[in-house]
């Protein structure tokens, strides 16, 4: 099976690491910054192209995408176009555009696909849920959730100002 992850930021990093420690080998990583995909290639040994069209002329049964969150949606509909199994980072996009037609993408080349999520699994969240499924709270009329981070702290060894999750885009 042969997996590509698209953007190898700090995420993109960890999922290439995971893959390789799940005996994952036939693995590709693109990124648009040549001097992240210089270091890849020397620290963990994965094959990395510097052109997105290079990706999929390599043919992946599978997309990892982790590109900053408004490039998620072009990505996941390229490669489920390709016939690409995808995984897409949280969140999904920043906007509904396109969101319907990944859905017949998917549908139509009957693919598997998951948008990462690391909240999904906590404690809090998971009892919220359970809540709602045995109707403990009644049937909600609204709901407003807040989280964040405290960037300076998120990647100590960055720079957040230059981080995507800093930019207004």
């Amino acid at each position: 099976m042969r997996i590509a992850v698209i953007g190898c930021g700090s995420i993109g990093l960890r999922h290439l690491r995971n893959l390789q420690s799940l005996n994952f080998v036939d693995l590709v990583a693109y990124d648009t910054n040549a001097k992240t995909l210089e270091e890849i290639e020397a620290k963990i040994g994965v094959e990395s192209v510097g052109h997105i069209n290079d990706v999929w002329d390599m043919r992946p049964d599978v997309a990892v995408i982790n590109t900053p969150t408004q490039m998620h949606m072009e990505a996941a509909l390229v490669a489920a176009s390709k016939g690409c199994h995808v995984f897409i980072e949280k969140p999904l996009s920043h906007t509904l555009e396109g969101v319907k037609g990944l859905a017949r993408a998917l549908d139509e080349n009957n693919l598997i696909s998951m948008v990462g999520c690391n909240m999904r699994f906590h404690p809090g969240p998971s009892q919220v849920k359970k809540w709602l499924d045995d109707g403990s709270v009644g049937q909600p009329i609204s709901a407003r959730i807040h989280t964040g981070s405290f960037l300076p702290r998120w990647r100590p060894k960055q720079d957040y100002h230059m981080s995507y999750s800093a930019s207004a885009e």
